[in-house]
């Protein structure tokens, strides 16, 4: 073979190789489905494109607040009157009552990856800030007094179900609540979360094996420059934490206008890998309308999945 020819055939290869080469470029990020709630308690499927919105049920079921959704997407748990329920997604008229006197001030719960476990916060009268932890298999509810506001942002179990986190209101202390799976005797022992002062948005953190427990939190609100969305994520069994930054995202949405305002019915939630999150915000400091956001990791701005001018939309449950 002349030298020209061996010249030719390199660059034919390599040529070749350079088109079955993946993009390095991200590409979109993928569809998913999200539950969330209309004000009227109406519960819907949308999906992160802002296309297929579906109601959830038959019409005149009566008003539902979504806890939890189970990892796999089929169980979700509910407050319905002055109760817990709990139902599967695509049937819930087929719900089953499982605490029928709610406590005070209750917060968004979360399931343990198995599906067994269902945590909830609350405030029991004369003890405080407590966690009702319910083992679907012994049908059982256990209560524990945590003493401090540390899961009123929202709960998350460790991915073997062992241990949940939660991040406080007032001074973002870190709880662990070490759960035996025998017999669900709970004990809690307080974690130093002094790192994570900027506040987070209420909602459904995660705890996942390959990215530790992630929560998102707002940033820019002491420090100069424009205000960001960060997902953060840190290690409960490390002793300082191994806090990291997973994304970050400015808070101004991609089709212009000012950032996004939080308020009392703003939350969040995210998905498993964490390349995701769906927020409910106001797109304007005039609390004109609410709508869902999306942001995405390798993404530069939030952008809009679903807005509405009459009623407030809640409760986002992201599925995986």
């Amino acid at each position: 073979m002349s030298r020209d020819s061996r010249v030719l055939a390199i660059a034919s290869l390599l040529a070749m190789l350079a088109c079955n080469e993946p993009s390095l470029a991200p590409g979109p990020p993928p569809v998913r489905d999200v539950l969330f709630r209309f004000q009227n308690g109406s519960l819907h499927l949308i999906g992160t494109d802002g296309k297929n919105n579906r109601p959830v049920g038959p019409a005149g079921l009566p008003s539902f607040t979504p806890l939890a959704v189970s990892l796999d997407g089929r169980t979700v748990a509910l407050i319905v009157g002055n109760q817990i329920a709990l139902a599967p997604l695509e049937d819930l008229s087929s719900r089953q009552a499982i605490y029928t006197q709610l406590p005070p001030a209750i917060g968004p719960g979360a399931f343990s990856d198995d599906g067994r476990r269902l945590a909830v916060p609350c405030f029991v009268p004369g003890g405080g800030p407590a966690v009702l932890l319910y083992d679907r298999d012994l049908q059982r509810w256990d209560t524990v007094i945590v003493g401090s506001p540390g899961f009123s942002m929202g709960p998350a179990f460790s991915p073997d179900g062992a241990q949940l986190a939660g991040i406080g209101e007032t001074d973002l202390a870190l709880f662990v609540i070490r759960v035996r799976m025998s017999d669900l005797y709970p004990t809690t022992q307080p974690l130093g979360a002094s790192r994570f002062l900027n506040l987070p948005v209420f909602g459904w953190p995660r705890w996942t094996q390959e990215q530790g427990f992630m929560f998102l939190a707002r940033r820019g609100l002491t420090t100069p420059g424009p205000d960001t969305l960060a997902l953060e994520a840190f290690d409960p069994d490390i002793p300082d934490g191994g806090a990291r930054r997973l994304f970050t995202v400015l808070q101004a949405p991609d089709s212009g206008g000012p950032d996004l305002v939080f308020g009392d019915y703003s939350t969040y939630s995210l998905s498993r890998d964490g390349s995701q999150v769906i927020l409910t915000a106001f797109p304007d400091p005039a609390l004109r309308y609410h709508g869902l956001w999306a942001a995405a990791k390798g993404g530069r701005r939030v952008y809009r999945v679903l807005a509405d001018s009459s009623q407030f939309l809640q409760y986002p449950h992201l599925l995986n």
